[in-house]
């Protein structure tokens, strides 16, 4: 088994941790190339020739998020997933959290002679980028707890009866799945006090980030620190941390653990890498 992988730096600071891992997979008959290439240098030509590595790591510095985002849409990933989780006890799953990459608002600034300056700004809520992303959450309850929640801004509205219709009827698809919603503030309620037991979350765009950040703290995690992945409807995918203020080993490590769940069928070797993350890296026994 061969795979590239293309590493995108965000700063000048070499991983200690690609070195490890090549060995720590040779020794388990698996071969990984990586190829370094600085995100900063990235264009909309170059992403073209992202699609010939295997998968795509982001260092695990804070890096522009708008940059990376863009170059998941060129690419067709545009699910985006936070894995919060204990970073002491990676063999525990704790809250996976499913979105799609915000489009960009749809607007215009104008003036006319009667109203004067006036601006309007909205958001498409495509069917299709809704539907990627609740097919990859059902998939990740169906082999994880078997419970889904859609939360959205509120329960009433165009935007919400467009996730909801969308989420509810493939369900279908996913009968093992119990489907449920509600809207972000029931969530935090019940999340903080702990009167339900979260697993895998499908948010509306725009609660993602902050919700992810709130499950963070309850669990004690530095914000910005959660692995991330950025999938799509192939085995390629992008991997980094959801945007830490500094670079810490651990943080590749990471990306590493969610990119062999996800994009290669290496369930022994992705078991062995994180336990071996949290003896080396979290100084667990």
């Amino acid at each position: 088994m061969s795979f590239k992988i293309a590493y995108l730096k965000s700063r000048n600071t070499e991983s200690p941790v690609l070195g490890d891992f090549v060995e720590f997979a040779k020794e388990r008959g698996a071969q990984f190339d990586f190829v370094t290439l600085d995100l900063n240098d990235i264009f909309p030509a170059d992403v073209q020739a992202l699609k010939q590595y295997d998968a795509i790591l982001i260092q695990g510095a804070a890096y522009n998020r708008e940059r990376v985002e863009d170059i998941a849409r060129n690419l067709g990933l545009v699910t985006k997933c936070a894995f919060v989780e204990d970073f002491g006890n990676l063999t525990t799953q704790n809250r996976l959290f499913v979105t799609c990459i915000s489009p960009k608002s749809l607007g215009e600034f104008r003036s006319t002679l009667k109203l004067g300056r006036e601006a309007t700004e909205s958001i498409r809520h495509s069917e299709l980028e809704i539907e990627r992303a609740a097919r990859h959450a059902y998939e990740f309850a169906e082999k994880r707890k078997k419970t889904l929640d859609l939360v959205t801004i509120h329960t009433l509205g165009v935007a919400f009866e467009v996730w909801y219709r969308v989420a509810s009827e493939i369900n279908e698809d996913y009968p093992s799945v119990e489907f449920d919603f509600g809207n972000c503030i029931s969530y935090a309620v019940n999340s903080i006090s702990g009167q339900k037991d979260y697993d895998v979350v499908l948010f509306v765009y725009g609660l993602f980030s902050q919700h992810v950040d709130l499950a963070e703290k309850e669990i004690g995690l530095e914000q910005g620190t959660s692995p991330i992945a950025y999938l799509g409807d192939t085995t390629v995918g992008m991997y980094g941390v959801n945007n830490p203020a500094a670079y810490s080993p651990l943080f590749d490590a990471l990306a590493i653990g969610k990119m062999l769940e996800n994009s290669f069928d290496l369930p022994t070797l992705a078991k062995d890498w994180n336990e071996q993350i949290a003896k080396v890296y979290c100084k667990t026994e």
